[in-house]
């Protein structure tokens, strides 16, 4: 018969376990307070969305067969002539998500709204659009728990900070941005290249087929995977494409599903709102040619603003700083080493490329966390982007939209959170812009050492 374990060690699981159990509680806690609450403008897009899913069915929610027109295939899809919309309570949508994203959404709707729950009317609604992200929360702890399983302690602690840590729940239960459901499937998928190449290439198109933006960490996925597997992540990734997409090609509006979702890769402003260079030039811009004032708040500049291909250029300084990236950590074979790799590529698309918003660089906070956090650098670096991320959220949607006594409390904190941004005489967001660039100027230059602290953990 074993031996009793000594007291003291005893104390010490029970007091880990409490801790990780009141983080999880208190993180529940303030996603169900929020959750029901209107979010940011950008919720009555997904409502429309999610509505025509879940009346249409998934394969004619972009449309019939007609919403493209023969011969028009390459105009719609260029944005030279316009694309079918979702008309919603007297207003018209154009969808341009993805097909996983809308049929999450879809069943959410359905789900919420189409009996009495605990939530009823525009409540019902907001809950609807919202959930799947704070879904993306938790599957996203359940992915750090199972990604770090040899060191329980740390994929605790890991998976409390990215639960609690407001740079998650604001942007899903507060915003209702639909990024937050995205992360957990980019890390699996991440985390399965050296071992499962099959199953990474499902996961990846799983996560690309929510959000296109993830295919930026394709290179990271390759770079991951033994020579041998690749074919598997790209077979992979090619046969769960190819099952979302055929009902659309039965159906008759593969066309129109392609165009939609063309959509997002022809943003028409300049920056949708990231704090990055191209948001300080098109405020520049502005401001030389009279039409603001510096210490304005800087608002939304389209690209037709400039005579110059501002979205080539940044194509090519993407290219330039992915390319080194890549050769830094081509022999990378530790999943932190792997996502932290991924996690600056994804932060120099969201600096460098147009028509980036505010919340696609979602994923990037988990991939940090994802990296284990083991050095001091790592935890200031994820703690400084974080929380840039945050604020810049915050200056441009503040706590969302409150409607109702049960958000009376929060109400003084949103009306400081609303004057935040331009607190400082100029828009607050200048500063977070210049902090990003340095951040990635920092991760660049530390590169190489950060790869090797992470390699040699494994």
């Amino acid at each position: 018969m074993s031996a009793d374990p000594p007291a003291g060690l005893t104390a010490m699981v029970v007091w880990r376990w409490a801790w990780f159990t009141v983080a999880l509680g208190a993180g529940l806690f303030v996603r169900l307070f929020f959750i029901s609450s209107h979010g940011s403008w950008d919720t009555e897009y997904r409502k429309a969305w999610a509505n025509e899913t879940a009346v249409e069915g998934i394969t004619r929610a972009y449309g019939g067969p007609d919403a493209v027109p023969r011969g028009e295939f390459l105009a719609q899809l260029s944005g030279r002539l316009p694309r079918w919309e979702v008309s919603f309570r007297g207003r018209d949508f154009v969808i341009d998500y993805p097909p996983l994203s809308l049929a999450v959404w879809g069943v959410s709707w359905r789900f919420f709204t189409s009996k009495p729950r605990p939530y009823r009317g525009d409540e019902a609604e907001n809950v609807a659009v919202k959930f799947p992200a704070v879904l993306g929360d938790a599957l996203a702890v359940v992915a750090l728990l199972w990604a770090f399983r040899g060191d329980p302690p740390r994929a605790r602690w890991l998976a409390a900070v990215y639960w609690c840590f407001p740079t998650t729940w604001v942007s899903s239960a507060v915003h209702g941005n639909f990024d937050g459901f995205i992360p957990p499937f980019l890390i699996v998928s991440l985390v399965l290249a050296g071992t499962s190449p099959l199953l990474a290439g499902v996961m990846f198109a799983v996560t690309c087929l929510i959000k296109p933006t993830a295919v930026v960490a394709l290179p990271i996925l390759f770079l991951a995977t033994p020579a041998l597997g690749r074919k598997l992540v790209v077979a992979g990734g090619a046969a769960l494409t190819a099952v979302v997409m055929l009902p659309y090609l039965f159906a008759g509006t593969l066309a129109t599903a392609i165009v939609h979702i063309g959509r997002l890769f022809s943003q028409d402003r300049i920056s949708g709102g990231y704090a990055n260079p191209w948001w300080l030039l098109g405020h520049l811009t502005m401001v030389l040619r009279g039409r603001a004032e510096w210490a304005d708040p800087i608002d939304y500049v389209r690209r037709d603003a400039f005579a110059w291909p501002a979205g080539v250029l940044g194509f090519v300084t993407m290219a330039w700083v992915g390319a080194w990236i890549m050769f830094q950590a081509r022999r990378v074979c530790n999943p932190g080493a792997v996502a932290y790799a991924a996690a600056l590529l994804l932060l120099s698309w969201g600096l460098l490329t147009v028509g980036v918003h505010d919340n696609h660089n979602h994923p990037l906070f988990l991939l940090l966390v994802a990296t284990g956090l083991q050095t001091r650098f790592l935890r200031r670096f994820t703690a400084a982007a974080a929380t840039s991320t945050l604020l810049g959220s915050l200056c441009l949607h503040g706590l969302g939209r409150f409607y109702g006594p049960q958000w009376k409390s929060v109400l003084p904190l949103a009306d400081s959170i609303a004057r935040m941004r331009m607190a400082l005489g100029f828009d607050l967001t200048i500063v977070l812009a210049i902090v990003n660039c340095a951040l990635l100027v920092v991760a660049l230059a530390r590169l190489k050492e950060t790869l090797r602290a992470l390699e040699g953990e494994g």
